[in-house]
């Protein structure tokens, strides 16, 4: 009922184009490393226009994040889409997202913007590199609690509540 899809391949195994059972097409673009750098597909609110979503990867020592996405934006574009850098240099994107990463390269925080306004979220670890507490876009503080390593419970910082708890984990 959903059609065929048809998924093509380069030769590093990676898909590059799909087609889907409503013959709508996907195309995917990689950097030299494999990483996911642009994609094109049918925009479905508007005729003859494309979202273009582009990747963009840090190279930073400093900043700790070589090899890590650090920025992602979707523009709407009409006709034929022009290259990432230009879209990221002279284009307003629809949806943004950028990424930054602490002194061990793990996520740090991560800001969302769109027409609705922009979404910052923060992320603390514990001395065992799990995530102690997380600042989230509507201003709570969630704060996580650990046993013998698994995940056990969140809590509201402020209020003290408890968000949600684990009960029991199998061996697995």
């Amino acid at each position: 009922s959903r059609g065929t899809w048809q998924l093509y391949y380069n030769g590093f195994g990676e898909v590059v184009k799909e087609v889907n059972g409503r013959s709508e097409t996907k195309e995917t673009f990689y950097t030299k490393l494999g990483q996911v750098s642009r994609t094109v597909q049918l925009d479905k609110t508007v005729s003859g226009r494309s979202l273009v979503s582009c990747n963009v990867y840090g190279n930073s020592k400093s900043a700790h994040n070589i090899g890590k996405l650090t920025d992602s934006y979707q523009f709407r574009v009409t006709g034929s889409a022009p290259s990432c850098e230009n879209l990221i240099a002279n284009n307003t994107a629809s949806i943004s997202k950028h990424y930054t990463f602490d002194d061990l390269g793990r996520p740090e925080s991560s800001v969302t913007k769109n027409a609705g306004g922009e979404f910052k979220t923060v992320s603390s670890y514990n001395s065992l590199g799990q995530v102690s507490q997380m600042a989230l876009p509507n201003g709570m503080f969630v704060k996580s609690y650990y046993t013998n390593g698994q995940l056990r419970s969140n809590y509201d910082v402020a209020t003290n509540k408890l968000l949600s708890k684990i009960e029991r984990v199998d061996a697995r």
